[in-house]
């Protein structure tokens, strides 16, 4: 597993004193009796104050010590490295003096503070005047090793007049206001190829400039290496291992980041903070909680960078210290039970691609702006798709679409949610994949291609714009619904769909006359609809199914029997697989490796027992103990007819089955497990 980073915050404004009682050699200590390698510094942060006596930038008016250069050179003498924080999408104090550095949002309109912070465009003067110089006196006055840059907005819609004119000299045409014409999606296309571009060139140029004086130092940039910002092919994120754009502490945003993640050439980080809500962000947790949140990183081999805030005085809070020591002692626990040699090895390929709707840079998708009730709709069918994922207790990987060609191999089943518009190398990947015996399942919406047109290994002809119902009742599979049970119902639009070589393998149910009752659901209709709900084509050598309705989407509120009705789904498609977890009540994921041709490592992590604020539910989630405690049945497909199993490094009895499984009863009493299946 990657090493710990822990983030030494220093946000503060001018009437804060920094530095009264500094204990930065003590801060650094804590972090060194763990084993940390490699801690952020703070440099420069939001207010544009910087920590240490700088000559080019505007240090902190009440600082009292140089922050910057002595808790590197505390880190250095322990053999660490100093990364330096960098706010290079925020600077109050430069956007105050020179408006000209301000990014604006919208005509006339730019975010700025009186005493705060203040956005800045980076594709400016900014850049070349102020931030590139100062951070190369960063590097050469405190000898950092590397570089966080956390971008904080700047690479969002811009209409400065250098913005303007860029625009004009590249299209020959004005740069239009960030909500004007919505419906020109051929426009915002265009905007949407023309941001992503730049965005690229400026990290490459980043990159570029501080290798040419400091070629070993890393740099890092914020909010590049998670599943919804899609740049994992921007520089650095392969070949130095991205960190994730900063999710909430939640489920299931955190294992879905690290899920992520740690699919990457290069395993990344994922830099988690606003755990609670003071000055210190591990405070006011109890140890379950910090544990919780930091497994859930480590179960796929991902780095955790743990955001946390020094006091003004440049000392660490007791809280810290603790949670140093929780958190240190669990990831040598969960270390020294996963061999170096271990292989991430799922069964199920899990899709997010660059392109769905609502992308900040997908070229098809375009360019969407100030909708944050959009954006939220178009990303939860990926967050109830994933919480499904692991109540079905499937092994599944998270993967980028510029990296899925390297996933797809034999024996894996292509799970495909929410996609609207497919692009020619997700298309050619899967067409080859599929031909050559793949199985694919897509979700929710039938994808099109650059023409217009449905690819046609999904064997579908049409599909209707106009949904036709607002839900649809789920079928039965044989008899497996009680007699006293209602079918399944999926809330969402469903659309008419048209079949050209493909089949109807099931049909849902409509409401009782497609009508609602009230403002609620009407019952299920007695007779199955005429719309095709779950389709199958055969494909040169594999199969392609299609389901004609938003059950990810839905799921995000856990509905007990689609979960159900799902875990069959899968079980009718993909009977193939290597493992598989039996919890009636879910929440008990699963990561799965190979460490050799004989030895198998699964982790399984408790998601039960989250208690949230009830109105901020994503900031406020901590785990109450005790955990429930949930009895699970873990299988494992095993070659030979022996084998052993050992659960947290303790050997337990299990035997391989008729039907070539280990089967291991396991009660989750606790918040992880290793289990190590060996074959003999």
């Amino acid at each position: 597993m990657r090493p710990i980073v822990w983030s030494y915050g220093m946000q503060s404004r001018g009437g804060s004193r920094i530095g009264e009682r500094p204990d930065i050699e003590g801060a650094v200590q804590a972090f060194a009796d763990i084993g940390g390698k490699e801690a952020i510094v703070f440099a420069k942060d939001h207010t544009g104050f910087c920590f240490y006596p700088t000559k080019i930038g505007v240090a902190h008016p009440k600082l009292k010590v140089n922050l910057t250069r002595e808790m590197t050179e505390a880190l250095h003498r322990r053999g660490m490295k100093s990364i330096a924080y960098f706010n290079i999408g925020m600077d109050g104090e430069a956007a105050r003096k020179h408006p000209e550095y301000s990014r604006y949002y919208a005509p006339g309109k730019r975010l700025i503070t009186e005493d705060h912070y203040a956005e800045v465009c980076i594709f400016g003067p900014c850049y070349k005047e102020y931030i590139q110089p100062l951070v190369k006196e960063i590097f050469i006055e405190n000898d950092v090793d590397g570089i966080f840059f956390d971008p904080t907005g700047c690479f969002n819609y811009c209409c400065c007049e250098t913005c303007k004119e860029q625009f004009r000299q590249e299209y020959g045409e004005e740069l239009r206001p960030p909500l004007d014409t919505p419906e020109d999606t051929a426009y915002w296309a265009k905007y949407g190829k023309f941001l992503g571009g730049r965005i690229r060139k400026f990290i490459e140029d980043v990159r570029n400039e501080i290798h040419s004086y400091r070629p070993d130092a890393r740099v890092i940039f914020n909010h590049t290496g998670g599943p919804f910002g899609q740049n994992v092919d921007w520089p650095g994120v392969n070949d130095e291992g991205g960190i994730s754009c900063d999710p909430l502490a939640a489920y299931p945003l955190t294992s879905l980041f690290a899920n992520y993640t740690g699919a990457l050439p290069k395993k990344g980080d994922v830099f988690i903070e606003r755990f609670a809500r003071c000055w210190g962000d591990r405070s006011n947790l109890d140890d379950l909680t910090l544990q919780y949140k930091c497994a859930s990183i480590f179960m796929y081999g991902a780095g955790a960078c743990l955001g946390d805030r020094m006091h003004p005085d440049c000392s660490l809070a007791l809280g810290s210290e603790h949670a140093m020591k929780c958190i240190g002692k669990l990831w040598k626990e969960m270390n020294d039970l996963i061999p170096s040699t271990a292989e991430r090895d799922a069964d199920i390929v899990y899709l997010i691609s660059k392109t769905y709707l609502g992308g900040r840079f997908g070229e098809k998708a375009g360019y969407r702006y100030g909708d944050d009730e959009l954006m939220q709709r178009d990303v939860i069918g990926y967050l109830g798709g994933y919480r499904m994922m692991v109540d079905c207790g499937r092994s599944f990987t998270v993967v980028p679409e510029l990296l899925l060609d390297r996933h797809l191999r034999k024996g894996r089943l292509l799970v495909v949610p929410t996609l609207k518009w497919m692009n020619g190398n997700v298309e050619t990947a899967v067409r080859h994949f599929v031909e050559e015996g793949g199985k694919v399942l897509f979700l929710e919406h039938v994808p099109v291609l650059d023409d217009g047109t449905i690819p046609d290994f999904m064997g579908i002809a049409s599909v209707e714009d106009k949904p036709c119902q607002p839900c649809v009742y789920l079928p039965d599979w044989g008899d497996e619904r009680p007699l006293d049970m209602e079918r399944p119902l999926v809330e969402g639009d469903i659309h008419r769909i048209m079949l050209s070589t493909s089949e109807a393998v099931q049909f849902g149910y409509p409401q009782y006359d497609l009508s609602r009752m009230g403002a609620g659901y009407n019952s299920s209709a007695d007779e199955p609809w005429d719309v095709p709900l779950l389709t199958h084509n055969r494909y040169g050598k594999g199969d392609v199914y299609f389901l004609n309705a938003p059950l990810f989407t839905d799921y995000l509120a856990g509905h007990p029997d689609q979960l159900r009705w799902t875990r069959l789904l899968f079980k009718h498609i993909f009977p193939e697989g290597r493992v598989f977890l039996d919890s009636d009540g879910g929440n008990v994921e699963m990561s799965s490796y190979h460490c050799s041709d004989k030895t198998s490592l699964l982790i399984l992590l408790n998601h039960g027992g989250r208690q949230t604020h009830l109105i901020r539910t994503v900031y406020g989630e901590k785990i109450v103990a005790p955990q429930p405690i949930y009895p699970v049945v873990l299988k494992c497909r095993c070659k030979s007819n022996k084998a052993s199993v050992k659960v947290n490094g303790a050997e337990v009895k299990a035997e391989v089955n008729a039907n070539g499984f280990v089967e291991i009863k396991i009660s989750m009493d606790s918040l992880w497990k290793v289990i190590e299946i060996t074959e003999q």
